[in-house]
């Protein structure tokens, strides 16, 4: 079993110079709910050891489960792994509250394009838009695969305790999990590619509302 669980999160951009008052820019207000949207998701960042840790080991106890003939190991090494499997779903759990979180706030910014008068930025703002919105279905999918493949792997150790286990069934979960994990790495390289995506169109954005901002290169 391959597994690669890896998210890119979005990009903080700081703002050098606000608008005064009598020239408010709508996409300055735009501005502050996504560089908090921004703020929220670099909590993501904390998940991702835990989570490749917890991967990384279940991943070495089920070689050794496939390597040993004593029941006993064989048992205290499945339970393990069924143990780490479940605390990869609560750490799921967490990382999309958090992903959630920041989607919310993010939304809090689309209602100030319809104040933008430019069609340029107007343009702009909802291509923007568009990839958050695309990033987040993408991450809504690979969420529920991921926790659906918690599943078949927890599945898979507990076919260990099975007395009447042939190699074909052994084989038949091992290729189940396997094709699952595929899918889960096809999802996250897309969510990546949405993720550079919307940092590249959140930097035009700005850049095209006429925003004094520094970016982090």
């Amino acid at each position: 079993m391959k597994k690669v669980y890896t998210i890119f999160i979005l990009s903080l951009i700081t703002l050098l110079a606000a608008c005064t008052p009598e020239q408010e820019n709508p996409a300055e207000f735009m501005y502050e709910h996504l560089e908090e949207a921004v703020s929220i998701e670099r909590a993501v960042g904390e998940k991702q050891d835990p989570l490749t840790e917890a991967e990384d080991n279940e991943l070495e106890w089920y070689k050794e489960m496939a390597e040993t003939s004593d029941i006993e190991e064989i048992e205290s090494l499945a339970n393990q792994a069924i143990e780490s499997a479940e605390s990869r779903r609560d750490i799921m759990i967490e990382e999309k509250e958090i992903i959630d979180e920041a989607f919310e706030e993010f939304q809090l910014a689309i209602p100030f394009v319809e104040d933008i008068e430019e069609q340029e930025v107007i343009e702009s703002a909802n291509s923007m838009i568009q990839t958050m919105e695309d990033r987040y279905d993408t991450y809504q999918q690979l969420y529920d695969q991921y926790m659906e493949t918690i599943d078949m792997d927890i599945e898979l150790y507990t076919m260990y305790f099975q007395e009447d286990l042939t190699t074909e069934q052994l084989q038949e979960q091992h290729d189940i999990v396997n094709e699952a994990y595929q899918k889960i790495n096809e999802l996250n390289r897309e969510f990546n590619d949405y993720t550079t995506a919307f940092n590249d169109s959140k930097r035009s954005f700005y850049e095209i509302s006429g925003l004094n901002v520094v970016f982090n290169d």
